[in-house]
């Protein structure tokens, strides 16, 4: 629960305990000790929609070029890959024919990832389901993630930058972030 709820718990420990009957500080103590159950349903515009394979040269282990890590990504996400970056960038997802090529990477293996999200379009004020506080909360924003690999010699950093450049260039208002690949256990 980390700083989110640092002045609840604060609170709980000069209170010596709960609080008052319905306060903010109660219905946080509820949370806390799994009293209380949460309901926050996904939006429709929100949802998977299923899971598509995608096929990425690796950039920890490139192989050959037959040889791909298989990586998965929101429908929802492959459905609006093109609203998401300008017409020439790309994320390297490749052709994987069964036959002529073959998985080296997977499982073990998470890809290089971005993600992407989108400028919200107002606020609305909601009620937390946890402490019963009103906050202000921005509406229309949306968040993809998209696993990318490595083009002929490329790294990281320079494929970040450029997949970065071609979402900005498609709409000023979207930010990225960016995760490293990684291959775990090693």
């Amino acid at each position: 629960m980390g700083k989110r709820f640092s002045r609840y718990k604060l609170a709980k420990k000069l209170a010596g305990g709960r609080g008052e009957a319905g306060s903010a500080l109660s219905k946080y103590v509820d949370y806390a000790e799994g009293k209380t159950r949460l309901n926050y349903p996904r939006a429709a515009s929100s949802k998977q929609e299923g899971i598509v394979a995608v096929y990425l040269n690796s950039f920890l282990n490139p192989g050959t070029a037959s040889q791909f890590g298989k990586a998965t990504m929101s429908q929802r996400t492959q459905n609006n890959l093109n609203n998401l970056i300008d017409a020439t960038s790309k994320f390297y997802h490749q052709t994987f024919t069964e036959g002529t090529h073959t998985v080296i990477l997977e499982g073990n293996w998470e890809p290089a990832k971005a993600i992407i999200r989108t400028g919200g379009t107002g606020t609305d004020t909601e009620t937390s389901q946890i402490t019963g506080e009103t906050y202000t909360k921005k509406t229309g924003a949306q968040s993809y993630t998209v696993p990318f690999g490595n083009d002929a010699g490329g790294n990281f950093y320079d494929i970040a930058s450029e997949i970065n450049t071609g979402v900005t260039a498609q709409n000023a208002e979207y930010t990225v972030s960016f995760t490293p690949e990684r291959i775990m256990g090693l």
